[in-house]
């Protein structure tokens, strides 16, 4: 390759540091293979070819070049390949091995140049990403206030109403209504009145005694 392309570097590479588009250069000097002839217009047309290609695939990183470096090699070196087949001089047994040589490097060649568009893919992902300072920050949501309420503790715990024990009399009273009204339908009725008798008057033995004197 000639020296032209060498020092058009930021018209071809303007993103390319110049070490890494010399080594680019480099790495093309010795892989491109010779024009079928070594006229000054062969050589012009190799070298504006491989700078048509490296300015359209814009490398912008050691790594980029490198993939554009195998791209542009292996596409020149499978039409060399195919080129020799067709010289009169060619057998049918180097033919074949030059057409199954020009295959690979034609699946090499297209390998190189998927691998350099998913690598500019995630170049520009991770350059047209937010950073995190840019992100808005969201303040935290306010708590939600609980309303106090203040009891007393006589609010808190309202007074049971304490059960009265209802009175005798009051018994009596009731057992008399329910015998009034109930009549003579049932025989245990009459022995109601001496049972409230004895509530009035209970029998000496059903008294509680009185504790005897200490001795």
């Amino acid at each position: 390759m000639s020296h032209t392309i060498v020092l058009n570097h930021q018209s071809v590479a303007p993103q390319l540091s110049a070490a890494v588009y010399h080594q680019l250069i480099d790495t093309l000097c010795r892989t491109l293979p010779d024009p079928p002839t070594n006229r000054p217009e062969d050589l012009a047309s190799r070298d504006d070819a491989a700078k048509t290609l490296i300015k359209n695939l814009q490398p912008a990183n050691a790594l980029e070049a490198n993939q554009v470096a195998l791209f542009i090699a292996a596409t020149e070196q499978w039409k060399a390949c195919l080129r020799l087949i067709k010289q009169p001089e060619t057998s049918l047994e180097w033919a074949i091995k030059c057409r199954a040589q020009a295959l690979s490097l034609m699946r090499q060649a297209q390998g190189a140049l998927n691998v350099l568009a998913r690598m500019q893919a995630a170049r520009q992902n991770a350059t047209q990403a937010p950073s995190p300072c840019d992100t808005p920050r969201v303040p935290p949501p306010k708590p939600v206030p609980t309303p106090s309420v203040t009891r007393s503790a006589d609010a808190a715990t309202p007074d049971m109403p304490t059960p009265q024990p209802r009175p005798v009399a009051g018994l009596r009273h009731a057992l008399l209504t329910t015998t009034s009204h109930a009549g003579a339908a049932a025989p245990r009725t009459a022995a109601l009145p001496r049972a409230l008798q004895q509530l009035d008057n209970p029998p000496n033995h059903l008294l509680p005694r009185p504790p005897s004197p200490p001795a």
